[in-house]
């Protein structure tokens, strides 16, 4: 298999992936997710020359690698709309665990953990609705212990403002599949770009 350095940057910038830095022990790793040509898809992390330090099989295609503030774990949200996260050790890519969505749910790709490690958050959505969540989870066991909406739909990256504001950027792409009609949040046909404030 062609997993070279030059082949995983390019197919992690194909793919308009995002770097996640992983820093622990005085040594730095750059995270991607990316696809090879065979169809497999990969968290891969290099050092600071650009060297593969490991690389992860992914169940499909993922999106923005976000890694607990110890540096000790990595996790990998689905592009939309899988409904899996990759839970991955940053020691030496061994896969942990696959976390998946809640029934009616799927993933949009990012997620944050809070500064002290006990919570991380993901943008998930609604298929019945239409309508983005913000999902809190316990960063000890990966369970859901809360939710709210995103302010929007198509909920996609996320970042903590300080302990209590967090900012949501919402639409801004067409949505994945056509929730029933009946139950479908307003503007679901032609998302706008909006940005929310969460106190």
């Amino acid at each position: 298999m062609d997993f070279s350095r030059r082949t995983v940057l390019g197919a992690a910038l194909g793919a308009a992936s995002l770097v996640a830095g992983c820093a622990r022990r005085e040594r730095t790793l750059f995270l991607g997710a990316a696809s090879d040509r065979m169809g497999g898809h990969w968290l891969g992390a290099f050092g600071r020359a650009g060297d593969l330090r490991f690389r992860t099989r992914l169940p499909a295609r993922g999106h923005e690698p976000f890694v607990s503030p110890d540096g000790a774990l990595a996790l990998v949200p689905a592009r939309r709309p899988g409904n899996w996260m990759a839970v991955v050790d940053c020691r030496d890519g061994a896969p942990l665990d696959v976390v998946r969505a809640s029934g009616g749910r799927h993933f949009y790709g990012h997620g944050l953990f809070t500064p002290d490690g006990e919570h991380l958050f993901t943008t998930e959505n609604d298929l019945a609705t239409g309508r983005g969540m913000i999902v809190c989870r316990s960063a000890r066991n990966l369970e859901v212990i809360g939710e709210f909406p995103s302010g929007g739909i198509v909920p996609h990256q996320i970042k903590l403002l300080d302990d209590n504001l967090m900012a949501v950027a919402n639409g801004g792409y067409p949505y994945p599949s056509r929730p029933p009609a009946a139950e479908a949040e307003p503007g679901f046909d032609a998302p706008e770009p909006d940005a929310c404030r969460h106190p």
